[in-house]
């Protein structure tokens, strides 16, 4: 007897693959990418100026070396949205 899987089941897995195969700052970027580029930028906001100077060599090094899949207008997107500071911010 042959069992059918539901057909909402096949989207769902395609919708899943497809997210974890692109990134937010660009069509060819992968999510893995995507998620290194943001905690890079998130390191930048580092109270501690040793840590700061240690992000900032290495998202220039990341960004140097994927300058291709990443889309330029995207990424200074994030970054405004990443590095935002509220008023209860010192």
């Amino acid at each position: 007897m042959a069992t059918q899987s539901a057909p909402s089941a096949e989207p769902e897995d395609n919708k899943v693959i497809k997210r974890y195969l692109t990134g937010d700052l660009g069509e060819d970027m992968s999510a893995d990418l995507n998620y290194t580029v943001k905690r890079l930028i998130r390191g930048l906001t580092s109270d501690n100026h040793a840590v700061k100077q240690g992000y900032f060599l290495a998202t220039s090094a990341v960004l140097a070396r994927f300058k291709k899949p990443i889309d330029g207008l995207k990424l200074l997107i994030m970054i405004s949205e990443e590095t935002k500071t509220s008023k209860t911010m010192k």
